[in-house]
């Protein structure tokens, strides 16, 4: 029999600090420059904080787990236990410094935080150094690496390499790879090296003396070369951007413009709208305008709008300073959320949304310039779209097409029912001409950074960075690969599917949200002007990110096990063999929310222009891979049915693939994100948690933790600034969110566990369950409890699965598996401790959090999935009201029921006799009782629940009402039994 591994348990697996993780994963969502999320855009990343905090947990040991497995079979003494709460608070302590934004790059904060990382992993060597296996597994000198097989943005890598440890990034996806590249491996293989390219002439005196340490010297050099390219683009295609003259003519009827007559303004936006052929053959198919809304700023005081003049068959716009007025909000469209169409400008007629699809198929949907946006003396100056405008904007003639098709069918993908069936479609050719031009120039500046590293006295090894090379040539091969990013971001910034914002007066970049949706009017960029959207502006998001890198190269240089060899490749996850005998940590799509290839091609399609003799073999397809990609893209794989099944069975191949290699001295752990999705304003919730559970377990894993954390934007597009407006509405903007992520703690399962029985598991549940809340809520011996009320009931759901998994299968008297959903809501009984129904359970915890205010759906999520149910569930029966991202407790006084209808939940009832005791007193509330005589039990001991609860939130005229019933509950209860059935009794209110 094979010698078993003594392992201690992780801090992940007894307890962590949730609530100030959670609350710094919050903040950083609003840090943006320097953030490595500006290095490029890419959806679905976790905060810095979370992956930080979870990687730490996860390799660092709980200091009672360690005494135990040293003193087998011995009880410690309250003193040691008073020492292990200790430990674990100062270990708690180093998280809370940890996930803090200012200490991102603090080098003491992270040193610390690696050396208790190497402490954990020489003690679990030490516990194990009599093992067969421990010259293999267990070598002091050499900490295993951390690899991620879904590394899409690079959050956990580059905490990884940030914590220390030698990072492995791998992805199906190329867009993902380079990301990786760029953040992981670049940066350590040029650190502490001096800029080679040339310095600006004002430059000079500030640079005496200047140290460039870490990777100051690489970001220098990306910002020097995007200014080489930004004047070298000017000097090819600055003529297609010119700036406007303002006359004294326009001011005439314009007095806010007379302090610029005379002055020629630098443009930053070309307002556009498409148009379509007039449907009434009168006005000979003359092209006319859709437009969203006439608004063009709302700044206070400077509010702008267009005003449409017709003059026999044409049109034009005339700029209006003033405050909108009924229906300029919505331009020419006609019908409400859901446009039905437009109105024709020359004839009034209806032009229906399929009557423009078809035209689009057709190749007869263009677009008209309308407005041009200059940069005043701090403010917006908005003019009229003159002929010369316009006529140097049709002049421009791309030589070169993107002509990749975007995907036939794809979730949120709206475009191609109009005729834009190419990525090139997505961009004018003015925007097309400046894109081209950037991804040429950037194949014409590498042989420049070359040289110029030559003449600064670099190795001129000949080696290109995809192959290893840190000489002169892959030092030319990094610079382009950041400048190239920068491409990405003007592209973003740069198509006929961005916005103009009209609160904060700017473009808004096309990912808002992750579709690539219909838009009517759009703004064009001035990409080599001086404002939103410039070129040397995109880049200046790369290179903070750069400069602001911590210099692993440094603080790690005497590291067991440093990370300068982190390394970053393409592959898919089921198959992949990087993770054996190394720390797993990953964050898997998340079933049919995101198709992240279909939205990548946006950005491949210019990568691979600009990029591919840099990378020839990641970038030689001319899309990226689609048929392995792990999502149930119903579109891709024939049916939801057929999408469903490729989804699990993929799901289970990587679980299976990971639980086979994964280095046995620590969990995985594998982040879950329920997916939201809205429909006419109310929240619904995705059905996957339980299939995930079943597909981990049934994988060969058990189930250690489960941790929910708060780590999605809150924020959505539709509350930001102007609409998008697509062929759908705006309550598109609404779908598809990701509300709250579950990180899941995993080892794999003994391959001789045993099966046991039902009953066998519930009494293991029973005597092991309070103990793990107990550890949960006061391990630390903090008088605060590190996890709130909500997360609770998701945080006791790992100690209980942990328990659940161990065996091979659990089965009820007849041999049958025991449901996940039974498990689930068992174990969160037995944790709690009530014998209240699940749907009242979840209503009383999200009481004692929010009491009647509304609360984030994504937590609401967190807590009805602890239980198998949904926010949904609760607001079919009445109790909550979930919309707009947002669930909110009902008052009784707002519980609508039906006629003879029984409760179906203790809430539910307790609700319906406090209304009908607060309209007429103990009989109407007697009668209704009868509707939830099973219940009459629990009610009563909500009641006095809810009372002490109301007092505690300060809700006085709330705990009165509760107090009132509570204190007439025994009378009606009387009442009900003398009265008997209530055949007799009078009709229901």
């Amino acid at each position: 029999m094979a010698t078993e591994y003594l392992l201690p348990k992780k801090l992940i697996e007894t307890g962590i600090p949730l609530k100030d993780i959670n609350e710094a994963s919050a903040r950083e969502k609003s840090i943006r420059h320097g953030h490595p999320s500006t290095l490029h855009l890419y959806w679905a990343r976790r905060p810095l904080a979370t992956a930080r905090a979870v990687l730490f947990a996860q390799l660092v040991n709980d200091p009672e787990s360690v005494w135990q497995l040293q003193h087998p079979g011995e009880t410690p003494s309250e003193q040691q236990v008073d020492g292990f709460k200790t430990r674990r608070s100062d270990l708690f302590k180093l998280i809370k410094e940890l996930v803090q934004w200012e200490n991102t790059n603090n080098a003491a904060v992270m040193k610390k935080a690696h050396a208790e990382i190497l402490r954990s992993w020489r003690e679990t060597c030490e516990l194990n150094r009599n093992h067969p296996d421990a010259a293999r597994l267990f070598d002091p000198e050499k900490l295993p690496a951390l690899h991620d097989p879904f590394a899409g943005g690079g959050t956990i890598p580059l905490e990884a390499q940030r914590l220390g440890l030698r990072a492995l990034a791998s992805d199906l996806n190329p867009i993902p790879v380079l990301i990786n590249k760029a953040q992981l491996e670049i940066p350590a293989r040029f650190a502490n090296r001096e800029p080679v390219g040339p310095a600006e002439q004002d430059q000079g005196a500030l640079l005496l003396g200047q140290q460039w340490t870490g990777t100051a010297g690489l970001a220098e050099d990306v910002r020097r070369y995007a200014r080489v390219m930004r004047d070298m683009a000017f000097a090819r295609i600055g003529a297609l951007y010119p700036k406007r003259l303002v006359t004294a003519e326009e001011a005439a009827t314009r007095p806010e413009l007379l302090p610029y007559v005379g002055r020629e303004l630098t443009v930053i936006a070309w307002i556009w709208a498409r148009t379509v052929p007039t449907p009434n053959p009168a006005f000979h198919n003359a092209p006319v305008p859709l437009i969203s809304s006439y608004v063009l700023g709302k700044k206070p005081g400077k509010e702008t709008v267009l005003e449409p003049v017709v003059e026999g068959d044409r049109w034009r716009f005339k700029i209006a300073r003033r405050k909108p007025i009924r229906g300029d909000e919505n331009g020419n469209k006609v019908g409400k959320a859901n446009a039905t169409g437009f109105s024709c400008l020359l004839s009034g007629d209806v032009i229906p949304l399929d009557e423009i699809r078809k035209l689009g198929q057709k190749g007869k949907l263009d677009a008209e310039m309308v407005a041009i946006v200059c940069e005043g003396d701090r403010e917006r100056v908005y003019l009229e779209a003159d002929e010369a405008q316009k006529a140097i904007a049709r002049s421009a003639q791309p030589p070169w097409f993107p002509e990749t098709k975007l995907p036939d069918q794809a979730l949120g993908f709206r475009t191609q029912v109009y005729g834009m069936t190419r990525y090139g479609d997505l961009f004018s050719p003015r925007q097309l001409c400046a894109l081209d031009c950037f991804c040429d120039l950037i194949s014409e500046i590498r042989p420049r950074i070359r040289q110029d590293a030559i003449a600064a006295g670099w190795e001129d090894d000949g080696t290109p960075l995809d192959r290893g090379g840190r000489g002169t040539q892959a030092y030319a091969d990094a610079i382009a690969t950041y400048l190239s990013f920068g491409i990405s971001r003007l592209s973003d910034f740069g198509s006929t599917i961005c916005f103009w914002h009209i609160a904060r007066e700017i473009i808004s970049h096309a990912f808002g949200r992750q579709a690539i949706p219909m838009t009517w009017d759009f703004p064009e960029e001035n990409p080599i002007g001086d404002e939103t959207g410039k070129y040397v502006d995109s880049t200046e998001f790369v290179w903070l990110v750069i400069e602001k890198a911590l210099n692993v190269a440094e603080i790690y240089a005497d590291s067991i096990e440093h990370c300068l060899s982190s390394q970053v490749t393409q592959s898919p996850a089921q198959t992949q063999q990087i993770s054996k005998g190394n720390f797993v940590s990953t964050d898997p799509p998340y079933y049919d929310n995101i198709g992240y290839a279909d939205l990548s091609d946006y950005f491949y399609v210019w990568q691979r222009h600009a990029l591919s003799q840099v990378y020839p073999t990641l970038l030689k397809a001319e899309q990226t891979p689609k048929e392995e990609e792990l999502i149930a893209s119903q579109y891709r794989h024939g049916g939801k049915e057929k999408a469903e099944s490729f989804f699990m069975e993929g799901m289970r191949d990587v679980l299976k693939n990971l639980a086979e290699q994964v280095h046995p001295a620590a969990p995985a752990t594998i982040y879950y994100a329920f997916k939201e999705s809205e429909t006419k304003g109310k929240a619904t919730a995705s059905s996957g948690w339980e299939t995930f559970l079943e597909a981990v377990v049934k994988s060969g894993f058990e189930i250690t933790a489960t941790w929910p954390v708060r780590s999605e934007r809150g924020g959505r597009m539709i509350a930001i600034g102007k609409k998008a407006q697509t062929d759908e509405g705006e309550e598109d903007n609404n779908k598809n969110a990701l509300a709250s992520c579950v990180v899941l703690a995993v080892r794999p399962r003994s391959p001789r566990a045993k099966s046991c029985s039902w009953n066998q598991l519930q009494n293991e549940l029973k005597t092991e369950l309070p103990r793990a809340v107990e550890r949960i809520l006061h391990g630390a011996g903090e008088d605060e409890a590190p996890i709130g009320a909500t997360d609770l009931s998701q945080a006791v759901i790992g100690p209980g699965m942990m328990i659940y998994s161990k065996y091979r299968e659990v089965l009820d008297p007849e041999g049958e598996p025991i449901p996940m959903r039974t498990v689930l809501q068992t174990i969160n009984r037995l944790a709690t401790q009530s014998n209240t129904d699940d749907e009242s359970q979840c209503c009383r915890q999200w009481f004692e959090e929010y009491g009647f205010e509304p609360g984030p759906f994504g937590e609401a999520e967190v807590v009805t999935k602890s239980r198998s149910i949904s926010v949904d569930r609760l607001a079919n029966l009445g109790m909550v009201e979930s919309r707009g991202g947002a669930v909110r407790i009902l008052r009784a006084g707002e519980y609508k029921r039906k006629e003879s209808e029984q409760a179906q939940c203790a809430w539910q009832g307790m609700q319906w006799i406090l209304q009908a005791f607060n309209q007429g007193g103990n009989q109407p509330a007697a009668r209704m009782l009868r509707h939830a005589q099973k219940f009459e039990g629990q009610i009563a001991g909500l009641v006095k629940e809810l009372y002490e609860l109301c007092v505690r939130k300060g809700l006085t005229a709330d705990a009165g009402q509760y107090r009132d019933l509570d204190q007439a509950y025994e009378d009606i209860e009387k009442l009900l039994i003398t009265t008997g059935s209530g055949e007799n009794m009078e009709m229901d209110i």
